[in-house]
């Protein structure tokens, strides 16, 4: 697990799954400090790489020092090693971004130009689209310490993920929740094992709820074809409907002037076609543009 308060939480949480299935079972907790937790002092986009909260973890499993790791999803890149599997995705909960505030209402209740934080060009664009006027500056840290920056006065609220306001127990500092796209997988975690270790798959292969492994897979499949790798600024959120599935995306510039958004509905067999053909239409469109505005990218 990553030492910051909202994975070790999350990590408890699994492990009491564990134990609550497997009375008799021994489970050790390792903390490991990854590149997206050491360097705090710049926004995502400026460390650079793929993985900043997730490499070290991984290379921790592929050492054998550890049997499992639980992720948050939206931070697992969609190309993972050559010798490690995503083969269990637990129940999702909330999915939505939420706006934290002292004074204030909701994102229409804030005062014109006053100072928003958040660490996501996803959130930022989202904010800027509904509220041209406000300033969104970046904000990095826990959670406590971006709570800590707005209770000072230094920012009037923030947006961050509602999921990890409530596991870390704040649900109550919520003011609004935003119909937002999230980012693709956001609410949900997901384990991570080494590809052959059999033993520890029949171990965990019960906690996979299999609905929400299936709309988390379609978002980072069109993350993956939209060839998003850096912190793009790019929306996703399918729902499963029987044997179809409806998803909605989006990708927008860093000024939140230029907005593609698509939906597409269809049956799960097509998902796959259908997913590669909205990422082509929305990549010849404009968003090659954005992506190479925003990550560098050709």
């Amino acid at each position: 697990s990553r030492g910051i308060p909202l994975a070790l939480k999350q990590t408890e949480y699994f492990c009491g799954l564990l134990k609550a299935a497997y009375p008799a079972i021994t489970v050790e907790t390792r903390i490991i400090k990854t590149t997206g937790d050491r360097i705090l002092n710049a926004p995502l986009t400026q460390i650079g790489g793929k993985g900043i909260f997730v490499k070290e973890i991984e290379e921790a499993l592929l050492c054998h020092d550890i049997d499992i790791a639980v992720h948050s999803m939206k931070d697992v890149p969609t190309e993972l090693p050559k010798n490690l599997i995503l083969p269990v995705v637990l129940k999702r909960t909330e999915y939505r971004d939420a706006l934290v505030s002292q004074k204030f209402s909701g994102l229409s209740a804030l005062p014109l130009g006053v100072v928003v934080g958040t660490s996501s060009f996803r959130r930022k664009i989202q904010i800027l689209r509904r509220r041209p006027d406000l300033t969104v500056k970046d904000i990095r840290g826990n959670v406590d310490t971006r709570l800590k920056k707005m209770d000072s006065g230094e920012y009037q609220a923030l947006v961050m993920s509602a999921a990890g306001m409530e596991r870390l127990g704040w649900g109550d500092r919520i003011r609004e929740y935003l119909d937002f796209l999230p980012a693709p997988g956001q609410g949900a975690l997901a384990l991570e094992i080494r590809k052959n270790d059999h033993s520890v798959l029949r171990l965990i292969a019960r906690f996979n709820d299999a609905c929400s492994a299936r709309a988390v897979r379609l978002e980072r499949f069109f993350l993956e074809k939209m060839g998003g790798g850096c912190q793009a600024p790019i929306g996703a959120y399918a729902e499963m409907k029987g044997n179809r599935f409806v998803m909605k995306v989006f990708i927008g510039s860093l000024d939140g002037k230029r907005i593609l958004e698509h939906t597409v509905e269809d049956f799960l067999h097509h998902a796959s076609k259908k997913i590669e053909w909205l990422s082509q239409t929305i990549l010849e469109n404009g968003g090659k543009d954005i992506l190479k505005a925003v990550c560098g990218t050709s």
